[in-house]
């Protein structure tokens, strides 16, 4: 990468810094999600950036995937542990970071697990660390603490405008691992649940964020909302809010039309499989040499 991009990873960083010191102060009992998800994204335009993906907000047993839908009536509780993942791009360089807020009061040592685990990895980190050693370590951090690690949600290799670019970070021991490389840009995000859960996500029903899967139409019409998706966001995930400002009145519509003909491919929200509570921390990394650089802790 040249000089310029990785200044570009480092300001998205900065961005995502800032904005994640001002998330506690969003989550609080009968705050609006739609509320939440508007002011970040809102935000990170502001700083000159893009939302790298919609805004996720995942309330206990929901672990990822769940970003507010248009008119979304859905409030933050007393009690609620809440999973907030967002991501900033600057030309499509991207970071994605995640915290946990637990208004509960009853899951500080879940929250801390993930927190643990994620610092750990962080360690591990520098040119040539296998992906199956920190899968291991992350397991052992969450698993010493007296929790579960969710075993099919993982940490990623990102690149310009892949947001999963083809390396996979297990949160738990695998057979067979990959090499990380000094450049690599990595999100690293273990992800914890209750001892007693399956401690495995399943898809819901739902889905409201989507991505594109091909831009080529015969239909004009088609071919007019593809290139407008494009340009806004790439091949970038989005949601039907985004949408709004152009198709206000059909919106809906056409999400369901792109994605009956497989322009489009939606990502069901994911939610553990026995209902048990999830907790998430996540912070993107450029490998060094030696070491790592935290791009998004603070």
């Amino acid at each position: 990468m040249s000089e310029e991009t990785y200044e570009k990873y480092f300001e998205a960083g900065k961005i995502a810094k800032e904005i994640k010191r001002i998330i506690p102060s969003l989550v609080k009992p009968g705050a609006k999600v739609i509320g939440i998800c508007e002011t970040i994204e809102n935000k990170i335009r502001s700083k000159g950036a893009k939302p790298a993906f919609p805004v996720n907000i995942s309330i206990n047993h929901v672990a990822a995937h769940y970003t507010s839908p248009p008119g979304d009536k859905t409030v933050i509780r007393d009690g609620d542990i809440v999973k907030v993942d967002f991501g900033v791009h600057i030309d499509g360089c991207i970071v994605d970071t995640a915290l946990t807020i637990d208004l509960s009061g009853e899951h500080t040592l879940m929250v801390q697990a993930a927190e643990s685990a994620l610092e750990a990895a962080f360690r591990l980190l520098r040119d040539g660390v296998n992906t199956k050693d920190i899968g291991f370590t992350i397991y052992k951090v969450i698993t010493t603490s007296g929790f579960k690690p969710i075993s099919n949600l993982v940490g990623h290799l990102i690149k310009r405008y892949r947001l999963h670019a083809g390396i996979e970070i297990p949160n738990v021991p695998v057979h067979f691992g990959k090499k990380l490389k000094s450049g690599f840009i990595v999100a690293i995000e273990p992800f914890v649940t209750t001892p007693s859960s399956v401690g495995r996500v399943k898809e819901s029903k739902e889905v409201y964020i989507f991505s594109i899967l091909r831009t080529y139409s015969r239909s004009q019409e088609i071919k007019s909302i593809l290139d407008f998706i494009s340009e806004k966001f790439s091949l970038l995930p989005f949601c039907e809010r985004w949408l709004l400002s152009k198709f206000s009145s059909s919106s809906h519509a056409i999400i369901e039309k792109l994605l009956s003909s497989k322009y489009i491919r939606g990502y069901n929200v994911l939610v553990e499989a026995t209902g048990g509570v999830v907790t998430q921390a996540e912070d993107t990394f450029l490998i060094t040499e030696d070491s790592a650089i935290n791009l998004t802790g603070v």
